[in-house]
């Protein structure tokens, strides 16, 4: 715990806060998860909460696929290989 990264943010309405482990993070760019994230919530402002509830669960099972399709690629060049480069070591995939 002592070494956890630990932040402070100020939140706005419409904010999405995306939780994930490293595993996520090593295979998909942050760009991409932004993407993914506002094409998936685009028109939920004018939603009721079970329409809200059905696009969540849908973002966060096209997020988990992506990650896990991105993982499964060993030619990708993912956010865990371009990391291994800097630090000198040639890694391929996520």
């Amino acid at each position: 715990p002592s070494d956890a990264y630990q932040a402070s943010h100020q939140l706005q309405d419409g904010d999405v806060i995306l939780l994930a482990t490293d595993g996520f993070f090593d295979n998909v760019f942050a760009e991409e998860a932004v993407s993914i994230v506002n094409k998936e919530l685009q028109d939920v402002a004018s939603r009721d909460f079970e329409e809200l509830r059905s696009h969540v669960r849908r973002l966060s099972r096209r997020l988990t696929d992506t990650a896990r399709r991105y993982s499964m690629d060993p030619r990708r060049v993912s956010p865990f290989s371009q990391s291994a480069k800097k630090s000198g070591e040639s890694r391929t995939g996520g």
